[in-house]
Parts: C-alpha cells; structure tokens; sequence
C-alpha cells in the first residue's frame, strides 16, 4: 500500500474467485463522499463452490454483527475485493497481519466516520493455490478484532 503511486488502490485476492470485470463497478462508486467500496459476494453472483457453507454463515454472522454494533449496513465484511483511498487507508493505521485485515480496516474506517458502499459483484470457484485459512483459528482472530475495536477508543 505504502508504495502505491494513485490515489485510489483496488484490493484483490489472488486466486482466481474476484472477477478483474467488476473493478470499474468499484471505482466508479468509490465517489465524494464514499471512502470504500467492498465488493459484496452476497449482492451479487456466488458461482456454484465458490464459498464453504461454513465459511458463508460465519461470514453473515460477523457481518450481521458488525452492522449491529457499528450502525451500519455491511453483507460481505470480509470481502478482500475492496476499492479504498490509498492515504487514508494507511492513515487508518490497521495493524492485522492475518485474515482479519478486512475486519481490522474495515472497523477502523467506520469508527473513524467513513462512508462505505458495498456493490455486487460476481465470485467464482477457486482457480489459484489451497486456501490457508482456518475457520477456528481465523474466526476467533475476526470475533476477536470485532469485540476490541466495538470496545476500545
């Protein structure tokens, strides 16, 4: 991030699901006074094994939860397909170095009053190498960095 040379920064995850197609959706709603487009897998087109059943729920849960203690509306809160303003991204001073990132910046931006927009957009099955992430350990680490960041000024 730190030697990104635009403004505007689009994150994507490098294993084939995200569809390269959507990016204009995302940079064209990342306007005045949207800070952040998350790419949302729910509002749009999930493929056929495209997510883990087990993966989906706890990502609707931490989303239904995020969006009752933040007051704000999220479907996809770990979404990695994301469009954000590159200075105040590093700004926000997100500190996760695993898969709670999206979870981290995300909290962040909201607490710090930024307007965020979700669009749809269309995930496919896995093409690149196996996944790392492990649904305990990975989901307590997400659980974790919702309660510290509802909690902590």
């Amino acid at each position: 991030m730190r030697e990104a040379r635009y403004p505007l920064v689009a994150l994507m995850d490098g294993d084939g699901q995200d569809a390269a197609s959507d990016l204009p959706r995302l940079l064209d709603s990342c306007v005045d006074p949207v800070l952040m487009v998350i790419g949302s897998r729910f509002l749009g087109t999930l493929h056929p094994r495209s997510i883990h059943p087990l993966n989906r729920l706890a990502n609707q849960v931490f989303s239904g939860l995020i969006s009752v203690l933040f007051r704000a509306r999220i479907t996809d809160s770990q979404a990695g397909f994301r469009v954000v303003y590159r200075d105040r991204y590093l700004a926000l001073g997100a500190g996760a170095s695993e898969y709670e990132i999206e979870t981290d910046v995300l909290l962040k931006a909201l607490k710090a009053g930024w307007t965020v927009r979700e669009v749809p957009v269309e995930r496919f099955p896995r093409s690149g190498s196996a996944t790392d992430f492990r649904r305990v350990r990975h989901g307590l680490r997400i659980l974790w960095t919702i309660i510290r960041e509802r909690w902590t000024p």
